[in-house]
């Protein structure tokens, strides 16, 4: 079961929704848990989100069986014990941030959203580097890049989660796992926001909690890590 509060569910359209964390244990086809601690169901599942939950799932341990496969190759004595790396990508018009439909995103400015970022990873012991830009080509560029360099993406691709299969594609195509954020509850608004391309290729969505939903993926990672490392 999965915890599943306010609607949210765990799945490849979301797995936290707006003002509800979903937590619990959630076990994968192969027997193994994937987060959380013990579930509590608040409602019956329907046939399509218990679907929704098993693509994830098998989603999840396929992302952390290349990431466990992609740290054997690249630790070497001297990298051992370096701190987990994340790159935060953001896409088209991020930078407008306390510019743009400020009643939508809020009244902070990008470099705002930065800091916030940076001290949260601080706290963690991650190395983070944040990464914006609203062109295509450079984020499917930063993406390929961060293979073998980073251990792990937060990415808000911005208008390009409702249409961009090259983002995807290049989330699919790299070993580390990836997160998708956004800041407000794109299900809650246009219907063209509902659906995300580039959600099936990373291992969460997280919507709806403004500049938290960039610390909770990091968070989500950096839980990963531990699965993976035990």
């Amino acid at each position: 079961g999965a915890t599943v509060l306010d609607g949210a569910v765990i799945g490849n359209d979301c797995i936290i929704g707006a003002g509800a964390l979903v937590t619990g244990k959630m076990n994968a086809p192969d027997g193994s848990m994937i987060l959380g601690s013990p579930a509590v169901v608040k409602r019956e599942l329907t046939d399509r989100e218990k679907q929704s939950i098993l693509d994830n799932a098998e989603l999840y341990l396929e992302k952390s069986r290349e990431y466990r496969r992609h740290k054997e190759e690249q630790t070497t004595p001297e990298k051992r014990g370096e701190n987990m790396k994340i790159l935060v990508i953001n896409g088209a018009n991020m930078n407008l941030l306390g510019k743009r439909e400020p009643d939508i995103y809020g009244r902070e400015d990008y470099a705002a959203l930065c800091a916030r970022i940076y001290a949260h990873a601080q706290s963690r012991g991650v190395a983070v580097q944040c990464f914006q830009s609203n062109h295509e080509g450079a984020i499917i560029d930063a993406i390929q890049e961060a293979d073998g360099t980073f251990d792990g993406i937060v990415i808000n691709p911005g208008a390009y989660a409702h249409y961009s299969y090259a983002i995807r594609d290049a989330l699919k195509a790299i070993s580390i796992p990836a997160v998708e954020v956004h800041l407000s509850d794109i299900q809650k608004r246009e219907e063209f926001r509902h659906l995300s391309v580039t959600a099936p290729a990373c291992i969460a969505q997280i919507r709806g909690h403004g500049f938290e939903s960039y610390t909770m993926g990091i968070d989500m990672l950096c839980k990963l890590t531990s699965l993976t490392e035990d």
